[in-house]
């Protein structure tokens, strides 16, 4: 988008909004793309695939064919229809393209990037949920929730996470407060938001996950079926799949909430790996709550920047970072989110984040001692910052 509002502003001669660049960019270049797609039905020759990864593809092999063959630059249409119009092609294509995210795989697993660029890297709260003395919704005061998050340095907030005691809220619940959170987002668009939507229920999940999107948050995090603690892998795989498939768009994203402890059923290594390969943008990452350093530094030697992993524990954010982890989503980021987004610009520069860590994790393993975090968050929220008295279900 920034470089079609580049060329826009070159063509035009004027300045372009970046709400005229998208727009532009959605009618000129990505929708007639995807009328090639649906007017020729090759999405059913790549199972599992969406119509924005064929429109990734039809970029990738544009850029092959004047790479490698010289050709000269096409417009996107004419690409997609070269892409997508020999099958047998189409065949050496996806083996080509799975190829290449394996050889990328394993470049970031040892090169140059120290940390991720995702579009959902960053700081996040995993934001405490506001409540009245009678356990109802405080919706009033949502605002002033944000406003503080925002003015703290979070580049976002997760709502209904473990923090935000998700599952002791109904549906009905949930869609009160992220339709309030998200109208009142408006005065800072690039404040991001995430919401928790896994439960037990495949469907309840699904429609949750369809209502977050729908109301134009960035993600959702996502827990396994913690009821079902014996499930398999392959059961993993299949109940994720179907969540994706009929509920996040191509071009949003999903992260696996990876909390064992609590949830009594963890995301393996292989099981990343599957869905990572079977839906390579919408399967973004994982929350990490394991509050496993080991494993910090076992997913940036597995997957390098491919994946999105942002920390559940403020002590092995520099870890996390320096083995590629994209940011953190945690708890106390509620009250000690300017020393997070210290450490998370400074690992972005490259430079040392020691002092800031340090600073960090005491400041964490103080709040380890008054468990649980919703209920001393809340307290101290009130009693350091004057945000309102909240209480906890």
């Amino acid at each position: 988008i920034a470089v079609h509002r580049y060329f826009m502003g070159l063509d035009l001669q004027r300045d372009i909004s970046e709400e005229e660049a998208i727009t532009d960019w959605y009618d000129h270049v990505y929708m007639p793309v995807i009328n090639v797609i649906r007017e020729t039905n090759i999405l059913q020759e790549f199972p599992g695939k969406t119509e924005g990864d064929l429109y990734l593809w039809v970029l990738d092999h544009q850029h092959y064919l004047v790479e490698e063959e010289g050709a000269t630059l096409q417009n996107p249409v004419d690409a997609a229809h070269k892409f997508l119009g020999d099958k047998k092609r189409n065949r050496r294509v996806k083996r080509k393209l799975r190829n290449k995210r394996i050889l990328k795989r394993r470049r970031n697993r040892t090169g140059d990037q120290m940390t991720s660029r995702h579009p959902l890297a960053g700081v996040y709260a995993a934001a405490v949920t506001p409540l009245k003395n009678d356990l109802t919704l405080d919706l009033e005061s949502v605002p002033a929730l944000l406003d503080f998050l925002v003015s703290r340095g979070c580049h976002g907030a997760l709502f209904f996470g473990t923090t935000g005691e998700g599952p002791s809220f109904s549906p009905t619940e949930r869609e009160a407060l992220l339709r309030s959170v998200r109208a009142h987002r408006q005065p800072v668009p690039n404040f991001r938001l995430l919401a928790g939507t896994g439960t037990p229920s495949l469907s309840e999940t699904i429609e949750l996950t369809k209502l977050a999107f729908d109301l134009g948050y960035e993600g959702v995090v996502v827990l396994p079926p913690y009821y079902f603690r014996n499930a398999t892998d392959d059961g993993l795989f299949d109940w994720f799949s179907e969540v994706i498939k009929k509920a996040v768009p191509s071009d949003k994203y999903l992260l696996g909430y990876h909390f064992p402890k609590v949830a009594g059923i963890g995301l393996s290594l292989d099981l990343l790996s599957r869905l990572k390969d079977a839906f390579p943008v919408q399967f973004a990452g994982i929350k990490d709550s394991s509050h496993d350093p080991a494993l910090a530094s076992t997913l940036g030697k597995n997957f390098g920047s491919d994946l999105v992993v942002l920390s559940g524990t403020d002590s092995y954010l520099q870890l996390a970072m320096q083995n590629k982890a994209a940011g953190c989503i945690t708890a106390p980021a509620n009250l000690i989110s300017p020393d997070l987004r210290k450490v998370w610009d400074l690992s972005q520069a490259g430079e040392d984040a020691s002092e800031a860590q340090a600073r960090v994790t005491k400041q964490r393993h103080i709040l380890e001692k008054y468990p649980p975090f919703p209920s001393t968050l809340k307290a101290l929220m009130h009693r350091m910052h004057e945000l309102p008295k909240w209480f906890v279900k």
